[in-house]
Formats: C-alpha cells, structure tokens, sequence
C-alpha cells in the first residue's frame, strides 16, 4: 500500500509472503525511479507454542528401552509445506511426564 504524506513524500507498506531476499523497487507512473531499488531480507519471527509440532526422530517408536537416548524434533507446523525453521529466537525447553505405568 502506497500513502502519500502531501508534502512530496511517499510511503509504502508490504508483507512479505515468505523469508528470503527481496528486491523493493519504486515505480512512478509505470517507470522504475532512479535509485530506488533496495533489497530487503525478510525473516520468520519467534514462533509460539501453538506454531510448533514435536516429532519423532529416526528410529523412534511408540515402545523403547530405558536408558536408550532417542531424538525427538521440535518443528514449525508448517516445515514440511514451506521449510520454515525455528528463528533461534524462541525460549524452548523439553519435560519428561511422568510414564503411564505400562
């Protein structure tokens, strides 16, 4: 979207649609202006709890060994359909309920 201030000055807003490198050109009455291409890095946020999938690792099933060391991934909802990854930012920790008895 494209606001003019009246007073010789534009802004825009824009979202990106996915992280990445984007290129941010202004164009004037169907012509690109003379320096006014910038490129933007676009990242994901911190996700939140409700973004996030615990997955199985490799090797990993319902039934396993005591004292056996298995990996389990804390993934965004949406790696599988767009690769997003956790941004680093996000405050994570893992605990262990107590077993059901079986």
């Amino acid at each position: 979207d494209v606001v003019d201030h009246g007073d010789g000055s534009y802004g825009c807003t824009f979202v990106a649609p996915a992280a990445g490198r984007w290129i941010v050109q202004a164009v004037v009455n169907g012509r690109v202006a003379k320096e006014s291409t910038a490129e933007v890095i676009a990242t994901y946020g911190p996700l939140q709890a409700a973004d996030c999938v615990l997955r199985p690792g490799p090797g990993m099933t319902e039934r396993t060994t005591c004292g056996t060391t298995k990996d389990v991934y804390l993934q965004a909802l949406e790696y599988d359909s767009t690769g997003r990854g956790m941004s680093g930012q996000e405050a994570v920790s893992m605990h262990l309920i107590t077993p059901s008895g079986a």
